[in-house]
């Protein structure tokens, strides 16, 4: 999250936030710089290790919508990125389990693998794509 003061912020018509899953929410930097927003037109990159299109990522969507109530949120853009490695190492040498106890599937480390390659180069073009949809240009 950008440390940003209030009165800079009011400078902008439109904040655009980069947040990543941490267990379903947005993480918790992003949580704190989100909380105080009002009444502000804000699109959202986010990213997460599991697939976007799933229904963890409408859940994760769904969180970050409640995050910025509110707000005039424009645009969510969500895609798969990486994991983080603190998480991975507690999981590989602590215990083989995620933070629900559940025992970590093939399939889980499967995307694990995936997403160590995201986001990629199809990611970033689909991102620019949506948030030119908004009018803005890549610098």
């Amino acid at each position: 999250a950008v440390n940003c003061s209030v009165l800079e912020e009011q400078c902008y018509d439109l904040l655009v936030l980069g947040v990543w899953a941490e267990y379903g929410q947005p993480d918790t930097q992003s949580q704190r710089y989100m909380q105080p927003l009002n009444n502000r037109r804000v699109a959202v990159f986010a990213t997460m290790g599991g697939d976007p299109h799933s229904s963890h990522g409408e859940q994760f969507k769904a969180a970050i919508l409640h995050s910025l109530e509110g707000n005039c949120v424009e645009l969510v853009h969500l895609c798969q990125g990486r994991i983080d490695p603190r998480e991975l190492e507690r999981v590989l040498f602590t215990s083989p389990q995620w933070r629900d106890d559940r025992p970590v599937t093939l399939e889980q480390w499967t995307r694990i693998a995936e997403a160590r390659n995201h986001p990629n180069e199809d990611d970033l073009a689909e991102a620019q794509e949506r948030f030119r949809s908004l009018g803005m240009q890549p610098a």
